[in-house]
């Protein structure tokens, strides 16, 4: 379930960031985008050892 919700956190920061580069806030999509990938990280993680 952990996995589930970092998968849906990675999917809902990288919306968040095309829809902030869009409209001209790169810094702050660059953040989001972060987010995303560490979102996706831990995701991959919990799949492959789970606890």
């Amino acid at each position: 379930m952990f996995a589930v919700g970092f998968w849906m956190k990675c999917v809902t920061a990288c919306q968040g960031a095309i829809l902030l580069t869009e409209r001209g806030l790169i810094p702050d999509s660059m953040t989001l985008t972060r987010t995303a990938v560490e979102a996706l990280f831990h995701a991959a993680s919990l799949l492959v050892s789970p606890p």
